[in-house]
């Protein structure tokens, strides 16, 4: 390719550029190609054109001047039209086609996949990810494999039917919303800046009260709420019977159809029972042995919540290390954080979740839920939550949206709700919850009965009515 081989004697450097002359800018009219101009062909080409148009092929006529140098005068160029299509003197390099001329700067370097482009590394096309800015020089190396038969290396190049004014390599339309992202990042989605209460089951002394707990989920349904906890410590999973289980997953399923429900488990099996009836993720009670093993089990099922619960409730004080294993694991998407009243705790949870910008700090503080959430939480996995259920939401929009005048008055109210409700005996809370159901008129007031919480003074009872209607005598409304 290219006549410099043949006006020079010096030896051409292996590696180097080759500079085509069928296509090389040159100056002073030779018979070379540029930019915005034609090809020309050699003596027998144009006999062989005016034979075509039934011209006698004579030489064309020339100046009877003499050059500079005594030679004979330089013969002057002719224009002629642009040749036919397939004509042979027509250039072979078209827009679009395999080979591509680039005239930036010096001179046009031909590139092209029969050409030996380096390594395979993706489409040639793809030009953002290798940081090429412009056209490949060819290399006076051994051509490339075709591109059909190695990965990764660039097909044949087609025409552009639209232009493309920018590289847009691995990057979603807008519209696309979360169709093509993986189940977790879906499911962190909807979470985020979402309130999912853990739902108390309603009893009537040591049997599931299912009407009780039909009505709760119809009226749970019509609340702006990300998902429901079902079987967490709120909901007493660990102590529900597998049949009682499945009764109160596949109501909440049936009611929250396009909701996220997530299930409380405490083992593999428990993780597959709820894969079995519709939940969508894992809230992982704590476990001292082997904690990221755990996790990571878990998480072949479903993904998975982390759960670091107070003690006394429990739980186990997972260390830094600990919890970093756990954090690292693909399948968990987030950690709930539910301390009790240690706000220090929160703190040091809070600052270590940083370093995993793509999890989700979920707050299970009762005692502190507004201020969790200035603490860098970004959903509400909480017990209070199941009931007065509009006034959290609200408080978390209005923290989401910055306007902080209602979350500050909002905060306060929550506040004194969960001081009637998360006391001493804080095991009780899940009767006070359920008590402060039937305040509100979503479930009847006999089906309140903890099994495995203990006995309340029914003087309590009237406190947690006097939290329910002052809070419902404040005027809560979602921006």
């Amino acid at each position: 390719m290219g006549s410099r081989a043949r006006r020079s004697a010096r030896p051409r450097r292996p590696g180097c550029a080759v500079r085509p002359d069928v296509l090389r800018a040159r100056s002073r009219g030779r018979g070379d190609a540029r930019a915005h101009r034609r090809l020309r062909g050699g003596a027998a080409a144009v006999a062989r054109r005016r034979a075509a148009r039934g011209r006698s092929p004579a030489a064309p006529q020339r100046s009877g001047g003499r050059g500079p140098h005594g030679g004979g005068a330089r013969p002057r160029a002719v224009r002629r039209g642009c040749a036919p299509r397939h004509h042979p003197r027509r250039p072979c390099v078209r827009r679009g086609g395999a080979l591509r001329v680039h005239s930036r700067g010096s001179g046009p370097h031909l590139v092209g996949h029969l050409l030996d482009l380096g390594a395979a590394r993706g489409s040639s096309r793809d030009v953002a990810p290798h940081r090429r800015r412009r056209a490949i020089r060819v290399r006076d190396r051994a051509a490339a494999q075709d591109p059909g038969e190695q990965r990764g290396q660039a097909r044949p190049a087609r025409a552009r039917t639209t232009p493309t004014s920018r590289h847009r390599v691995g990057k979603r339309s807008p519209r696309a919303g979360l169709l093509t992202a993986r189940p977790a990042e879906r499911l962190t989605a909807a979470l985020e800046w979402g309130l999912i209460p853990a739902v108390p089951v309603p009893f009537r002394g040591d049997a599931v009260a299912e009407d009780a707990q039909r009505d709760y989920a119809r009226s749970m349904a019509g609340q702006q709420v990300a998902g429901v906890a079902v079987w967490a410590h709120t909901g007493r999973g660990p102590h529900l019977t597998s049949e009682q289980r499945h009764q109160v997953l596949a109501t909440w399923r049936a009611a929250l159809a396009d909701k996220v429900i997530v299930a409380g488990a405490t083992s593999v099996a428990m993780a597959r029972e709820a894969k079995a009836g519709g939940a969508d993720a894992l809230l992982a009670f704590p476990r001292p042995d082997d904690p990221v093993g755990y996790h990571a089990a878990l998480s072949g099922v479903l993904p998975v919540i982390a759960f670091y619960l107070y003690e006394a409730a429990g739980g186990v004080a997972y260390d830094n290390p600990t919890l970093h294993g756990i954090l690292e694991l693909p399948g968990v998407i987030g950690i709930k954080v539910a301390t009790l009243d240690s706000v220090m705790t929160f703190q040091r949870l809070a600052g270590l979740i940083r370093e995993y910008p793509e999890k989700l700090l979920i707050t299970g503080e009762d005692r502190f839920f507004g201020y969790s959430l200035t603490m860098g939480a970004r959903a509400a996995l909480v017990g209070m939550g199941a009931a007065l259920t509009k006034l959290q939401a609200a408080l978390i929009e209005a923290f989401h949206t910055g306007d902080f005048a209602q979350f500050v008055r909002l905060s306060g109210i929550c506040d004194r709700f969960a001081a009637a409700t998360f006391t001493a005996p804080m095991e009780g809370y899940v009767r006070r919850l359920l008590w402060a159901l039937a305040a509100d008129g979503v479930i009847p007031e006999d089906a309140c009965d903890d099994p495995w919480g203990p006995a309340l003074p029914p003087a309590e009872r009237d406190v947690v009515r006097r939290a329910v209607r002052d809070a419902r005598g404040a005027r809560v409304s979602r921006p």
